[in-house]
Formats: structure tokens, C-alpha cells, sequence
């Protein structure tokens, strides 16, 4: 556990950039240093100390971090095994080798990725696989391993051939399988094998649907193909492919749509690229590269929004550029980075929403927190926002990797940027964004990938950074999952992009067909679109409603080409990914379609009401809200980034009364936008700054407006109060606020009881400084222990009573409950 020193030096590091990024002047104390190695899957961390201890932290809801916990994350580094030689990291598991070549595994156990030796679909802690193994590689969902011999092994997925199995007959492997010998080197990437034999050649075999092979196809293949000779390292993600030669020239190839393959542009390249020299270490990540030089020296390139290079900015390229010397080694998550100094210290940068970085920061906002007055309509995309003030300027704010902010660039922006004079109308979806001004004109810019933008183009690299107009005469606009819609001045509806379920209604199914790059005139008298990612829905001034493409959406069995009538008497309808929101004439609501996040609110069909007295209706993503005609405002579906707004992560599975008003409401995937009296409100997730505001660093209490809240810092092992203090409505607590540590030895900052739900009345929360060996230490003699196992045990059988302090310890596995799980978990610990 770091100590609330370290803590304090880490969130100043990061306050001192303004991204999560440590500066490379100042080093982390001891609890950062004697690192050897370093692994990152999606969003957990892995490191291996000099003492061959291994250590994790992050996101554990499928047990990736081994620790046996998986109701919360692990927000700061903790040991999980002993005796370790090397580790791997998976997407949602992790693999290492102790140094009697034994291979354990943790975690998500998806088509056997752990083997048949973990029952079930996960495992909260290390579990023993096999013996012998000298080195092995976690992918996608399947595993190499290479042992002692040089035969190397595979198990777990196979859909795509990549344990060298036809996959038509075999889609998984549940026990370690050999594929070839003389192996020594091998990497699981995604979907795709590579293997490196003593010779020196380069085999891949697996998906290669991003020329993953090199050999200028996108065929997959299950039988290994050799690629080129004299290879001594390869690194590999879902996108790119890097290998060094020999001579230490640096090779790439694959997909480069952020700069990963750093040659300068964006272009696919098929079969290896010589790219730099004198390299003797790289690092394929999600979308960003890192190499590292004989000398040392440090370069990367590819996506750099949140600050995952470590050079302090927040700036993409796609060329090297030089970040930092004296590197051993790197490693790059989904949006995060672990860097290991040759002095064996560990560095940490880019994004920490499930605590990937090891410390405890919060980057949500989950009440509404106000950015800029006069606003009268918003648009939320995936990560970025749209908004129009009421003298018609448009502002956009947060991700711009497609340069759906249309300043011209592909720089992300927490301050809103003027794009725009003159709009009345606005729709984002995705990376794309869509305005229409009062002339008429319907502007698009962003990504184009599906040819959404209208303009008679389409690709990844077709993107648009500054509006287009496309069209005129257009009054409204609308967009769904890669498709856009416009009602013109006279009523007409026009649609355009993606159409594989027909869901354009131009009576096509081919979205490479001519009709859909253009807008195409579709039918008459709409007043009211909404588009899902295999629909479209509108609504005509006699009341129909109307709806073309997939059949699971229209209450039929086959995919309808052509709109056909669903509905009498509606009014207006709104969409979200894949659900449906209809207000009749009669101001009743109807809801249809997913409900996996509760976001139709149940009642699950097109002609059965959920509820009355509607107002409006909004929806997007996973989310939905209505404002009823008494203007209160009822949310509910996906909230597990607070985009609901209602100061708590927890999703809404029926309609559920808001927390506040607001006349207008826009949903992108983590993030939402509220207009009430003018002003316009965010929630949800800020990790691109689709939220315009800057990262809040420190911790920000869920409170309401009338609340008043005590917070009480507590010395853990003497129960004295350190300091107490009163908090207003959206105070952040920071480290200037934390009292001095007690003077025990061993004593550190323990975390607060807060459990990050909203706070509605006057209460008291407290913060503890406790012993390091707190958590699971329930007889504190300094020690985890069976003497810990068996008073847990005690205590269930009602042998023996446990006093506060000693449940608080005793919930070994964080499932809020001291039961056999506990005592199982700490046993488990002990033994390995």
C-alpha cells in the first residue's frame, strides 16, 4: 500500500502537468522503486520487484489483478505471489512463471485462456496450470507459453486459428496443447500468434484482419507462415506488428489509423517497414508504440490524448519523438503506461479511471457540474461534446482523434472551441458531429468511416476536420451508430451511411451501394428522427410512426428495406444504441429493445405504455431520460460513469426521479448534457474532457445542495481524531487537507469509509490511517497468516466475536461480508 506521503507527491506530480503523467525530474519513494518488470492488460497493472515479488492493481471485476478482490478496484499496487521470474498481461487476465518454472494464472478464464484448471469463468487469485514453462505470453483470450525444451505451447481461444487449430472444427483448447519446437520467443496479440525460432525466423498464424501477417493479404490462416528472418524481439497488439533484427533495425507493419506504425502518416502498411536503428526493445500498445534505444533513450508514437507518452503534453504523433533516457523498459496498457528507469524505478502516466496508474484518483464527475451559461441545445458523440449558445455560435469540447471538434486539427480540448455562428440545429454519434445553420446548410465533420458524414466518401482515413456543408434547404438533423438523417424545409427525410440491415430505408442493404454516401430522399411530412445502430425511426405529422431495418426492432422476423408503419398517434421518438423511446399524442410513453443497463425502463414493447403525463423524451447510448409535464425530470439505464447525474455509479434499471430539471438532455457513452434555464450542465466521465472542464484531482464527495457533511481523519491504531473538518457541496478533499501522519511505525494512510453513494443528510465520514499489514491481518501480530484464516472461521461457526477492527481486516476477497470466501482467499495467499 503506498503511504500518504507517496500519495502526495504522486497527485502533485500529476497537478503539476495537468495530464496523469509523472514528471521524469522527480522520483516516487521507496513503494515505486526495485522494479524489474512491468505488464498492463485492459485498464490492471502488473510489476515485478527485485525480491521477485509481484505486485497489481487496477481494475479487477474479473479477478485480473489476482488479489481476491473484484467488487472494487484496486487502487494501489498490492503483492499477489512470491518467487516470480517473469509475468504476462492478458485483456482481463494475467500469467506468471515462479522460479521453478510453475506457470499460475488469475482472472477472466474465457474459452480456457486459464486452461480447464479453473473452474468456472474466473479466478480471484493465482491458480497453478502447468510445470516447466520458461516463458509465456497472455493474448486477447488465448496463451503461448514456451518450456524448458523449447516446444511451445497454446491454449484458450481459437476462433481464428490462433492456437494453430482449424477453427471450424476447434474454437477453444482447454488443456496446453503443443503447436511447434525449437521455439524461443513467442507473443499472443489479440486474435494472432507470432513465434520466434532458434533460427531466428519469424512464423505468425491467427487473425489477420489488420495484416497482422505481413505478407500483403488479410486472409487469417491456422497454419504458421514465416514472415522474415533474423528476428530477435517481436511485439505485437490488435493493430501493429513490430520486430527487431539482429542488427537492431526496427521493422513495422499493420494498421495506423493514430500514427502507431510512426511512418508518418496513417496508411495500412501490408508487409515490414524498416523504421529505426539501433533498437533493442519495443512495445506494440492499443494505439500508441514505444521503442527504446541502445543507448537508453526513450521514443514513442501514435495517440497520446491522455498523456500515455509521459512527455508532460497531451500531444499525438506519428513519427518518434524523443520522450526520456535511462529507460529499461515500457509497457503500454489501453490508455496507460508503466515505464521501468535502469535504476529499477517505476514510472506511471495516462489515464487511471480503474486505478491502472496504482494510486487512488478520481476522474468522474457524477452530479452535474455547471460549465457555461446560455446554452439552448447540446449533442453528446462517444467522447465529445457539442453546443449551441443562444445566439446560434456552436462550441465543441473533448476527444478529437477524427476531428469531430472541427478546429481544423485532431487535438483533443477540455475548453469548448467556437466551430460555428449561425446554428440551429446540432447531432453527434460516435466521432462524427452534424450542424445545421439558419440559412439551411448541413455542415459534417469527424470520422467517415461508413461514409456518415454524407460527403461521397468513405474510410478511416477520410476524416473531416472542419465542417463541410453537404446539403441546403435543411431544417433539422440527426445521427445514430455511423448514419445521419435531415428533415428538409418542406418535411422531407434524407439518410445516409452505414446500411447493412437496411436500416437507410432506400431499399438497399449494401452500404457500398452509390445511395448511401450521398443524402437520399427517403419519404414526406417527418417531423421526427431516430437512428440505432440497426434502425431507423421517424414519426409524420399524421401520427405515424414509421421504421426500417432489422426485424428483432420492428416486432417482425426479417429486415424491412422499405419504412413501414409501426405505430399510430406518436408524436416524437429518440434512440439510443440499440433501444427505442416513443411519446404518443396522449403524452404516454413506450419504450422497446436492450435493457441490459435498465435503459427502456422495462416494459419492453411498442404498444405497451411505461409511463404518462411525458413532456420530452431523450436517449443515447445506453441511457435515457424524460422530462414530464410537471418538469421533473425521470432517468434511468446506464450509469456506471454517473452520466445520469444522480451523485451515485449505480445503474437505473426502472425510471427513477433525477435529481435536478432540465429542458434538454444529451447522452454520449460515458458522459451526459443537461440544459436547465439556459445554463448547461455535465456528468458522466471526463477522461477526453467531454465534460469541459479540467480533471478534478482529489476527492470529490457525491453531495447534495442541503447537505452538510463531517469529515473525521482517524488515527487506525489509537482511535484518536487527527482533525475534523466541514465540507460545502462539491468541495474536493486534498492533500493540503490531510493532517500529518501519526508516528507508528508501519502506519499509513488506509482509505475512507466513504462508499461513493450520494450523501443527502447531515453525516460524518471518516478517514483512517492504519497499519500496512491492515487487510487481512485480523489478529494484527504483524503477519497474514492461518491464525487470520482461522479466527474468521471462528467467527462464522460463532465461536468467537470480531470487533470492528477486526471485520474491517478480515474481509479479505471485498465482498463487503466476512464469510468462507475470506478465510479461503487468506489460505490461499499463505500458500502461494
Amino acid at each position: 500500500m503506498l503511504s500518504r506521503k507517496t500519495i502526495a507527491i504522486l497527485l502533485a506530480l500529476v497537478l503539476s502537468v495537468q495530464v496523469f503523467c509523472f514528471s521524469s525530474a522527480s522520483k516516487a519513494e521507496a513503494a515505486n522503486s526495485d522494479f524489474t518488470q512491468v505488464a498492463t492488460g485492459n485498464y490492471f497493472s502488473l510489476a515485478l520487484k527485485i525480491d521477485k515479488t509481484l505486485w497489481a492493481w487496477g481494475r479487477t471485476d474479473k479477478g485480473q489483478t489476482g488479489t481476491g478482490i473484484t467488487n472494487n478496484n484496486v487502487k494501489e499496487p498490492m503483492k499477489i505471489l512470491t518467487d516470480v521470474i517473469s509475468m504476462s498481461a492478458g485483456s482481463d487476465y494475467a500469467l506468471a512463471i515462479k522460479k521453478d518454472n510453475s506457470l499460475w494464472g488469475w482472472g477472466s478464464n474465457s474459452n480456457y485462456s486459464l486452461t480447464n484448471a479453473v473452474s468456472g469463468g474466473m479466478s480471484k487469485i493465482p491458480v497453478k496450470i502447468m510445470d516447466d514453462v520458461v516463458s509465456v505470453s497472455a493474448g486477447g483470450m488465448h496463451t503461448l507459453c514456451i518450456t524448458k525444451d523449447g516446444v511451445l505451447y497454446g491454449f484458450g481461444a481459437n476462433d481464428l486459428g490462433q492456437l494453430a487449430q482449424n477453427p471450424e472444427t476447434v474454437t477453444s483448447v482447454e488443456t496446453p496443447t503443443q503447436i511447434m519446437t525449437d521455439v524461443k520467443f513467442a507473443v499472443a496479440s489479440n486474435m494472432t500468434s507470432f513465434a520466434v525460432k532458434t533460427d531466428g525466423s519469424l512464423w505468425v498464424w491467427g487473425g489477420n484482419n489488420n495484416c497482422n501477417f505481413g505478407d500483403g493479404t488479410w486472409i487469417d490462416s491456422y497454419t504458421p507462415k514465416k514472415v522474415m528472418d533474423n528476428v530477435i524481439f517481436v511485439s505485437a497488439s490488435y493493430y501493429s506488428t513490430c520486430a527487431i533484427t539482429s542488427d537492431n533495425a526496427l521493422w513495422v507493419w499493420g494498421r495506423s489509423e493514430f500514427g502507431q506504425l510512426g511512418t508518418g502518416d496513417t496508411d495500412f502498411i501490408r508487409t515490414p517497414e524498416r523504421l529505426m536503428e539501433n533498437i533493442t526493445y519495443v512495445n506494440a500498445g492499443y494505439y500508441r508504440t514505444f521503442a527504446i534505444t541502445t543507448q537508453g533513450v526513450m521514443y514513442a508514437w501514435g495517440n497520446n490524448e491522455i498523456g500515455a507518452f509521459g512527455d508532460g503534453t497531451t500531444v499525438s504523433s506519428n513519427v518518434p519523438i524523443m520522450v526520456r533516457e535511462n529507460v529499461a523498459s515500457v509497457v503500454a496498457g489501453r490508455n496507460h503506461t508503466l515505464i521501468i528507469t535502469t535504476e529499477n524505478d517505476m514510472y506511471v502516466c495516462g489515464g487511471n479511471e480503474y486505478n491502472q496508474l496504482g494510486f487512488n484518483e478520481n476522474i468522474q464527475i457524477t452530479t452535474p457540474a455547471e460549465i457555461m451559461d446560455d446554452f439552448v441545445q447540446t449533442a453528446s458523440g462517444m467522447y465529445h461534446s457539442l453546443g449551441i449558445k443562444s445566439d446560434g455560435s456552436l462550441w465543441a469540447w473533448g476527444s478529437n482523434t477524427s476531428g469531430q471538434l472541427g478546429n481544423g486539427s485532431t487535438n483533443s480540448s477540455s475548453t469548448p472551441i467556437k466551430v460555428l455562428e449561425n446554428v440551429v440545429s446540432v447531432s453527434a454519434c460516435g466521432g462524427s458531429s452534424y450542424a445545421v445553420t439558419s440559412d439551411g446548410k448541413l455542415y459534417t465533420w469527424g470520422a467517415n468511416s461508413d461514409g456518415q458524414l454524407g460527403n461521397g466518401e468513405r474510410g478511416y482515413r477520410k476524416i473531416q476536420t472542419t465542417p463541410k456543408s453537404i446539403m441546403e434547404n435543411v431544417q433539422a438533423v440527426f445521427s445514430g451508430a455511423l448514419k445521419g438523417a435531415a428533415i428538409d424545409k418542406d418535411g422531407g427525410l434524407w439518410t445516409w451511411g452505414y446500411n447493412y440491415y437496411g436500416e437507410l430505408g432506400n431499399g438497399y442493404t449494401n452500404s457500398s451501394h452509390s445511395n448511401t454516401y450521398r443524402p437520399y430522399y427517403i419519404d414526406t411530412n417527418v417531423v421526427s428522427v431516430g437512428m440505432c445502430r440497426t434502425n431507423t425511426f421517424f414519426v409524420k405529422s399524421d401520427g405515424s410512426l414509421m421504421g426500417c431495418g432489422a426485424g428483432s426492432m420492428l416486432g417482425q422476423e426479417t429486415n424491412q428495406l422499405i419504412p413501414i408503419k409501426l405505430k399510430d398517434n406518436a408524436q416524437s421518438v429518440a434512440c439510443g444504441i440499440e433501444h427505442v423511446l416513443v411519446k404518443a399524442n396522449d403524452n404516454k410513453l413506450y419504450t422497446w429493445g436492450k435493457n441490459d443497463y435498465g435503459q427502456i425502463g422495462v416494459a419492453k414493447s411498442m404498444t405497451s405504455e411505461l409511463m404518462t403525463d411525458v413532456d420530452k423524451i431523450f436517449a443515447g447510448y445506453d441511457s435515457s431520460a424524460v422530462l414530464k409535464n410537471d418538469g421533473t425530470m425521470v432517468v434511468f439505464g446506464r450509469n456506471d460513469d454517473g452520466q445520469l447525474g444522480n451523485g451515485t455509479l449505480n445503474n437505473i434499471m426502472t425510471p427513477a426521479s433525477a435529481k435536478f430539471s432540465a429542458s434538454s438532455a444529451s447522452f454520449g457513452q460515458t458522459h451526459a448534457l443537461y440544459i436547465h434555464n439556459n445554463t448547461l450542465y455535465s456528468s458522466g466521465s471526463n477522461v477526453y474532457g467531454q465534460l469541459a472542464k479540467e480533471r478534478d484531482f482529489g476527492f470529490k464527495f457525491l453531495m447534495s445542495l442541503d447537505a452538510q457533511l463531517t469529515v473525521k481523519f482517524i488515527d487506525g491504531c489509537t482511535n484518536e481524531t487527527l482533525k475534523e473538518m466541514v465540507v460545502e457541496y462539491g468541495t474536493i478533499i486534498s492533500e493540503d487537507d490531510f493532517p500529518t501522519a501519526p508516528e507508528h511505525d508501519g502506519v499509513t494512510f488506509a482509505g475512507w469509509d466513504y462508499n461513493n453513494e450520494a450523501i443527502e443528510v447531515n453525516t460524518t465520514i471518516t478517514a483512517r490511517y492504519d497499519s500496512i499489514f491492515a487487510l487481512g491481518d485480523v489478529n494484527q501480530d504483524g503477519n497474514i497468516n492461518t491464525g487470520d484464516a482461522t479466527i474468521i472461521l471462528k467467527s462464522i461457526v460463532g465461536s468467537q466475536t470480531l470487533n470492528e477492527d477486526q471485520k474491517r481486516l478480515a474481509d479479505f476477497n471485498g465482498d463487503t461480508k466476512i464469510n468462507t470466501g475470506d478465510a479461503v482467499a487468506l489460505l490461499s495467499f499463505i500458500i502461494s
